[in-house]
This record gives structure tokens, sequence and C-alpha cells, in this order.
């Protein structure tokens, strides 16, 4: 409970819920857990309530005036493509699972990272994962292309913009505006499972699956190329910069992943393809459990750390920092935070 209400204010929030906090008298949530019972009695929840409150007054200072740094990357959240794919998922997809899976994956790689519906600003923002999102509307493409020419990279894919708003497949390109922009045409879109596809990019090679699309590059190059099956020659990872259509950023198409099975090794490479640029490892203190939020206070950067995880990790300091929760200083290199620990460091003034 502590580490969540560390983690909740550390990212800004107002507040943190407590649900339900007296425990319902009927109903099916009579047996779920709260912090009083329905005659007023504390649960055995109440004392970790307590304690996130004690928390929250120790952290309350270094929340005081203080604001939270936005993280340099974001994933497309759409409630409207969540509603398509609850209708037709392609066989097997769940909105809410590939996008917790892949949100999972910059939380181990210790990259911090936003969620941002579609009708959200990217002013300050360096770069965008958009996947899933079947149908993209004219203002989004609009505002997106804007922000790309103005230095954004924005990673299509897989599974975007290959419907119309009635999520029919386009019957004028594979990608519709889309290609132009990703600097590409595309040729074949199909279930690459079990048809024997198999692709290479960044030394990984492997199996190919779920609906994917395969293209020509015109003004990209290939980042990931697909050496068997159907769409054998074919380029399935692409990246357009230099070109008008982007301006001063790059459009990069991912346009097929492997299935779960097979590991997160290809998504894991496209990621850091992508952070290098933006959050490199050398300027992270989180993975592999332990996530980072930055907040920044009378001007100096406060990393706020936390183990999220039931096992010990070590979280990378890249300087020397002092340690505000319990007035000691810390040196640059590996700190063990023990399972659900959590950290507030400051950089020091010279």
């Amino acid at each position: 409970m502590e580490a969540e209400v560390f983690a909740t204010f550390a990212a800004d929030a107002r507040g943190f819920l407590f649900w339900p906090f007296r425990q319902h008298s009927g109903g099916s949530e009579q047996p779920h857990g709260a912090v009083v019972s329905p005659w007023g009695a504390p649960t055995i929840g109440y004392r970790a309530a307590e304690a996130a409150g004690t928390l929250l007054e120790k952290l309350r200072p270094l929340l005081d005036g203080g604001e939270a740094v936005a993280a340099p990357i974001a994933i497309t959240y759409s409630d409207r493509a969540r509603t398509f794919m609850s209708t037709e998922s392609g066989g097997k997809l769940d909105y809410r699972g590939v996008l917790s899976g892949i949100h999972h994956r910059f939380v181990q790689a210790g990259i911090r990272r936003g969620l941002l519906p579609e009708s959200a600003p990217l002013e300050g923002l360096k770069a965008l994962f958009t996947p899933y999102v079947h149908h993209l509307d004219a203002e989004f493409l609009a505002q997106v292309t804007s922000w790309v020419q103005s230095g954004g990279t924005w990673v299509v894919g897989p599974g975007t913009g290959d419907r119309d708003m009635d999520h029919g497949w386009r019957t004028d390109s594979v990608l519709g505006a889309v290609e132009p922009l990703a600097g590409v045409r595309g040729v074949y879109h199909f279930p690459a499972t079990g048809s024997g596809t198999t692709g290479q990019a960044w030394g990984w090679e492997g199996p190919l699956s779920g609906m994917s699309t395969f293209v020509e590059t015109t003004t990209a190059r290939a980042l990931g190329t697909v050496i068997s099956g159907p769409a054998a020659g074919l380029a399935f990872i692409t990246e357009n910069s230099g070109t008008p259509e982007t301006g001063a950023g790059r459009v990069i198409v991912l346009g097929s992943l492997p299935d779960a099975a097979s590991g997160t090794e290809l998504l894991d490479a496209v990621i850091e393809h992508v952070a290098a640029e933006v959050c490199p490892r050398s300027g992270r203190a989180g993975g592999n459990g332990v996530v980072e939020y930055q907040r920044r206070h009378d001007g100096r950067l406060q990393r706020w750390l936390v183990n999220m995880g039931s096992a010990a990790v070590d979280a990378h300091l890249p300087q020397p920092v002092s340690e505000l929760l319990s007035n000691v200083h810390l040196p640059a290199g590996k700190h063990r935070l023990e399972p659900y620990a959590y950290i507030v460091t400051e950089e020091q003034t010279s």
C-alpha cells in the first residue's frame, strides 16, 4: 500500500482512493477489502490506510512547491480502439492486455512514459508509440504530423491505421494517409501466424505473427525485413526521416511482432532504438521493477524511485545524490532497493 501511495503522489496525483472505504453490507462486493466494516469498526485494511496517511505527511514537504517532470515518451491509449477491438479482435487480441504488455516493457527498461488519449496535446513530448489504433481520424493525423515535423518521433503500429471510420478495411491503400508520411507503400496485409513468415531486425530473427503489414519503402529505410514466407523481401519495420513530410522528426512503422511465446526481444529492440535519442540508458535510474518519477523542487531535479516488485533489485544512480527521506548522501552507481521500498533523491548542489 505504501509503495502505491508513494508512486501515486510522485506522479503528481491529487488524491488516493480507497475503494470501498466502508465495506459493502450487501451485493457482490461483500467480501471485497475495505478500510472500515459495515458497522464502522477498523478492518484488516485499516492499518495499511493509516500507514499511507503517515507516509503522505512525510512526503508533503517534498510535494508542496514541487512539480512533476513530464515523461519524454508516451503511448497512445484510445477508447475507440478498445471498443473496435472488443467487437473484432483479430482472433485473439485484447486491447487492454496488449497495451499493458507494451507498457510493461517500458517499465522493465526503466523508461519514464505516459499514456495519452488521442486528443491530448503533444507539446514537449519526444516520442509517441501508437499501437493497435486501427482507425486514425484526420484531426489526430494532422496533430501528429505537425508534431513530427517539429522533431517528434512517431512509432506507428502494429495494427494502426489499417481501418476506416467504420472499422472496415481501407479501399485506398493499406495504411492510407500514414503511407506518404512514413515513406512506404503497403503491399500485403495478412495474418502472419502459421504462414511461415519470418523476419530479422537488429540481430533478432524469428517468426512473425498476428495481422501484419508488409511494405515497400519509398523514402524510408528498412530496419526489419522479411526473410521467408509470402512477403519475403519486403519490410516490416521502417524509419522515415529527413523528408519534406517528416521535417525535423521521424516516423517508424512497426508492421508486425512475434507472438508472446517468442519473447519480447524484438519489441525491446524497437523501444531502445527510439529511446537511444530520447532517454539513453546512462540517464535512467529505474528498470527491472524499479519505477522512476522525476520532479523539480526549488530548481533541483529529484528522482522518486520505488521498487514495485516482490524481490530486491538495484536502482542505478547516474550521479551522487542526497536521499531526502533518510537525509544521507548516496554515491553514483547501484543502490539496492528491497521489495516495495522507496527513496527520494535530489541532485547535489556544488
